[in-house]
C-alpha cells in the first residue's frame, strides 16, 4: 500500500531531488479496471480529474437526478422563495399512489404535513419519486415549471449535455454524462456542504412521524423505515454520499463522495448492466471502492513552498538590501510519481532605487511539472526600505546606473 501524505502538506521539493537518504517516490498503483460503461473521479478541492472512462458518453442518470432536484430546491431557499421549515400539505400529485408503479417511494400520502427538510431526506435515502414531485410542486407550482428551473441551473453551470424532463429520474429522456455529473456533484457539495452530506450519509430514514400526520392526516401503511440505497454508506468508512440510480435504460449508476484525512474525492459511475441475475448492484459497489481507493492512494494534495531567495539589492536607501517573502503555491493534486518531477524557479526583478514599500513586488517564482508551467507567484518585499541620506542617494544613483539600470 502506498503511504498516504497528509492533505495540503507542504512539500519541500528539494527532498525529492538532492537530499541523500530519502526513499524513492513510490510507483503509482495501476488504474482500476471497472465494470461500468463510464466513470469520472475527481479531487474535490482542486477539481483535477484523476480517472476517466468514457466521460462524455450520454447516459440517463436515473435517480441520481434527485441530486439536481435537491440542488435546485435549495437554491430556491437561498433566494428566499421557499422555506425549508415551512409546513406543506401533501396534495394528490405528491401522494405515493400517483407515482409510477414499482418506483422508489418515500410513501407520502395526501393530507400529510411535511417540511422541505423532510422531503430532502426523502429524496436522499429512500429516493422517493413522490418526494421529488412534492418538492417540484411546492417550489415552482408545477413539475413542468420546476424542470425548467433544473435545466436553467445546469445551463448556468455550463453543463451542456445534461438535461431533464422530470425531477425523479425514472425517465430515459433525462440525460447526462459522467464528466458533467461529477462536476455538478462537486458544485452541489460546495454550495450546500452541510445538508447535502447530512442527508446522503443517513443509514436509514423513517416516515411518517407523528408530526407528519397533524390533525386528520392518515398513514395507510404506517411508519416505514427504509435503508439508504447507497451500499457504501456505513460500510466503506470514508464514504458519506451521494446517490444511487437505476433504470433499465441506464443500468446501475452511483454518485459517490468520500473524505479521508481531510481530503475529499467525488466520483460518478454509470452504466453497469445486469449480468448473471442481480449482481450489478454488487459490481457497482466494487467499482466504487476500487475507484475511491485508487484516488486516495495514488494521489496527494500538496502546497509547494517557494524556492530559497537571496536578499534583494536596493540602491540609495537606508539599507542596501531588503528581505523578501513569498507565499506557497495553491493546493495542487499530484500523483506520487509526479512529485519527483516538480521544480521551482526564482526570477528576481531588477534592482530598485529606494524607497521600496513593504509588499511591493520584487520578483516572481514559478512552479513546473517537468516542462509544464503550473503557476507563477509574486515575491514581495518583507519590509520597507526608506531613502537614505544625501550621500547614500547620490552614490546609490551612480551605482544603480553603472549596473545598467535606468
Amino acid at each position: 500500500m502506498i503511504p498516504f501524505m497528509k492533505h495540503t502538506a507542504v512539500l519541500l521539493l528539494i527532498l525529492f531531488v538532492v537530499v541523500p537518504g530519502i526513499p524513492a517516490v513510490p510507483p503509482a498503483p495501476p488504474q482500476p479496471e471497472l465494470n461500468c460503461r463510464a466513470a469520472v473521479l475527481l479531487d474535490y478541492e482542486t477539481g483535477r480529474v484523476l480517472f476517466q472512462k468514457n466521460p462524455d458518453m450520454a447516459i440517463p442518470p436515473a435517480s441520481m437526478t434527485k441530486l439536481v432536484t435537491a440542488y435546485t430546491f435549495l437554491l430556491e431557499t437561498v433566494g428566499g422563495r421557499v422555506d425549508l421549515d415551512e409546513v406543506i400539505a401533501v396534495d394528490k400529485a405528491g401522494d405515493y399512489r400517483s407515482a409510477p408503479p414499482q418506483s422508489s417511494l418515500m410513501f407520502l400520502e395526501e393530507g400529510q404535513r411535511v417540511t422541505g427538510r423532510d422531503l430532502l431526506a426523502g429524496l436522499a435515502v429512500p429516493s422517493g419519486n413522490d418526494a421529488a414531485v412534492a418538492v417540484a410542486v411546492y417550489a415552482a407550482g408545477s413539475v413542468e415549471a420546476f424542470v425548467e428551473l433544473m435545466n436553467q441551473q445546469m445551463e448556468d453551470l455550463g453543463l451542456v449535455s445534461t438535461r431533464f424532463v422530470e425531477p425523479s429520474g425514472y425517465s430515459e429522456y433525462n440525460i447526462t454524462t459522467a464528466g458533467e455529473f461529477a462536476r455538478f456533484c462537486r458544485e452541489y457539495i460546495q454550495a450546500f456542504p452541510d445538508i447535502s452530506l447530512e442527508n446522503s450519509s443517513l443509514l436509514n430514514y423513517t416516515y411518517p412521524k407523528p408530526v407528519n400526520l397533524g390533525n386528520g392526516g392518515t398513514s395507510t401503511l404506517g411508519p416505514i423505515t427504509q435503508s439508504n440505497h447507497n451500499e457504501l454508506i456505513g460500510r466503506y468508512s470514508w464514504a458519506d454520499g451521494l446517490k444511487t440510480g437505476y433504470i433499465e435504460e441506464s443500468g446501475y449508476n452511483v454518485a459517490l463522495t468520500a473524505e479521508k484525512d481531510g481530503r475529499r474525492l467525488v466520483c460518478v459511475i454509470m452504466g453497469i448492466d445486469k449480468k448473471n441475475g442481480q449482481d450489478a448492484g454488487l459490481r457497482r459497489v466494487v467499482d466504487g471502492v476500487n475507484l475511491l481507493s485508487y484516488g486516495f492512494y495514488a494521489f496527494t494534495n500538496l502546497q509547494i513552498l517557494p524556492p530559497d531567495t537571496e536578499p534583494f539589492r536596493v540602491y540609495g536607501g537606508k539599507k542596501k538590501t531588503l528581505a523578501v517573502t513569498a507565499e506557497p503555491s495553491p493546493t495542487f493534486t499530484f500523483s506520487y510519481p509526479e512529485t519527483a518531477s516538480l521544480r521551482r524557479e526564482y526570477i528576481p526583478g531588477p534592482p530598485l532605487m529606494a524607497p521600496v514599500n513593504q509588499g511591493s513586488e520584487v520578483g516572481i517564482w514559478k512552479l513546473y511539472l517537468e516542462e509544464e508551467e503550473l503557476g507563477s507567484y509574486p515575491v514581495t518585499a518583507a519590509e520597507t526600505v526608506e531613502r537614505g541620506g544625501f550621500f547614500r542617494r547620490f552614490f546609490g544613483k551612480i551605482l544603480f546606473r553603472l549596473t545598467g539600470n535606468q
